[in-house]
């Protein structure tokens, strides 16, 4: 929630941040300073506290960036680039539980916030590849993962986020475990979500379901739909590095690269800011 004349205190919150970001305006302690009179001045303010915590240092000022990050989630819930951006400074700071811990909290609390749940699952999945886990327990975040995905989209079937992460959610596990089938299907759905989009208005992130449909198809021992998906994605997205690289592999070297690059030892890549970034 924001208060009367919000958008004048968060554009100049905004343009504070910028300058910390770019070191553009003095010494960083300086802005910081000012965006903490800017929260002192306007508490209620989300995007205020949001500029606050990303001004801040990794890891020296977590303590302070992750209690404003927590902040601004409270004032604006259904924004999802302040979970977004609140998981990332916890994955830096080794906070991982913390982050499950507060956005659980916030989700129970809030069951009808869908960037909560989108966000919560993510944090399942950024918490995974934490050494002394594994598999019964990336299994069980993984589960609880898809449990969160599956809240979301049972509101939001057009949900290609949520989509995107269930599929990404059983692409990871090893083949044995035949979680290769719903990948696929769960890929071929994002593609379906994305097909009204016009090839003028494609974006890099509309190439990531094809990737991902050609890797679980080659878990699934699929290759030639895999290199078939592949070559439709160059019509697309022409001379894509990660499209050429996998064309360019043969059939074993495919199995090696897909097994190494899509297992559950790999962090995931669970950053949503392509979603709203030009």
């Amino acid at each position: 929630m924001t208060r009367p004349g919000g958008s004048r205190i968060r554009a100049v919150a905004a343009c504070l941040a910028c300058l910390v970001s770019l070191g553009a305006a003095g010494p960083a302690q300086d802005d910081v300073a000012r965006l903490r009179m800017v929260v002192a001045e306007h508490p209620e303010d989300a995007r205020a506290h949001f500029d606050l915590a990303t001004a801040l240092p990794l890891p020296a000022g977590k303590d302070e960036a992750l209690r404003e990050f927590e902040r601004a989630i409270e004032g604006d819930r259904a924004n999802p680039r302040y979970g977004n951006q609140y998981r990332r400074a916890c994955v830096l700071a080794w906070e991982y539980q913390r982050c499950i811990d507060f956005l659980e909290k916030e989700s129970d609390a809030h069951p009808e916030v869908a960037a909560l749940h989108l966000n919560l699952a993510l944090a399942y999945v950024d918490m995974m590849p934490t050494p002394g886990l594994g598999i019964v327990g990336q299994g069980l975040l993984s589960n609880r993962s898809i449990h969160q995905l599956d809240l979301v989209l049972e509101s939001d079937p057009g949900s290609w986020a949520a989509m995107f992460g269930r599929a990404m959610n059983h692409l990871h596990w090893p083949r044995m475990l035949l979680h290769a089938p719903s990948a696929i299907a769960d890929f071929k759905s994002c593609l379906g979500l994305q097909a009204s989009v016009p090839r003028s208005g494609m974006r890099p992130h509309h190439l990531l379901p094809y990737l991902g449909l050609g890797d679980a198809y080659v878990k699934n021992s699929q290759i030639a739909e895999a290199r078939q998906t592949w070559q439709g994605a160059l019509k697309l997205f022409p001379s894509d590095p990660r499209l050429v690289r996998r064309l360019a592999l043969d059939d074993d070297g495919l199995r090696k690269f897909v097994e190494e690059e899509r297992g559950l030892a790999k962090p995931i890549d669970t950053d949503l800011s392509f979603l709203w970034t030009p």
